[in-house]
């Protein structure tokens, strides 16, 4: 299988340095919606034979900027790739609030690994043969890299993409072997 992963384009809480994690929808600024038609012009030589995407309104805006380029695509919306939950942290900004103590009510980076890469494991016997687009965010990119990597999920930070709408191409083989072909490709936003 071929797995592109691809991160919403950028909102209006991206730029101010909120944590928008489940409960904020996410707003798409004018440079995210020209991020996502971007991306999309990029992703319709690929093949794709299907988009699964994060139920979450930033991620929806970009998935329906891209399927412009994609008319024929089937989309499937999946909670398996929204968002983490920050918890208590969700609306405040990661630049100047209080981050010393990690919320009892935030998800962990290991439970948004398990969750994704459950869902690559149930999908991968339909597509084994197929493209597949995912539409999702940073902490799920994230944690999946540090999973394809080996390293714990914890130490997914060093994973994380800032670029809204960088291409990430990975080929899954038998038993979920995971091979990165490109990792955090943003030459598509050279021109926005």
């Amino acid at each position: 299988m071929k797995l592109i992963l691809v991160r919403h384009g950028q909102t209006k809480e991206n730029v101010e340095g909120i944590f928008q994690g489940i409960k904020i929808e996410g707003v798409l600024t004018k440079k995210g919606i020209e991020q996502a038609n971007s991306v999309g012009k990029r992703l319709k030589t690929e093949g794709i034979d299907i988009i699964y995407c994060s139920p979450m309104g930033r991620a929806k805006d970009t998935c329906s900027h891209i399927t412009t380029y994609l008319p024929n695509t089937p989309v499937h919306y999946e909670t398996a790739l929204q968002e983490i939950d920050f918890g208590d942290w969700t609306g405040i900004s990661y630049r100047t609030g209080d981050l010393s103590v990690q919320p009892d009510n935030m998800e962990t980076y290991t439970q948004v690994q398990t969750r994704c890469m459950n869902f690559i494991e149930f999908i991968y016997p339909t597509h084994k043969d197929q493209t597949v687009l995912f539409v999702t965010h940073m902490g799920c990119i994230g944690t999946m890299f540090a999973a394809f990597y080996g390293t714990p999920a914890e130490e997914c930070r060093q994973y994380e993409q800032h670029d809204n709408t960088a291409v990430n191409i990975i080929d899954i083989q038998q038993k979920l072997v995971c091979i990165p072909q490109l990792v955090g490709c943003a030459k598509h936003l050279e021109t926005t």
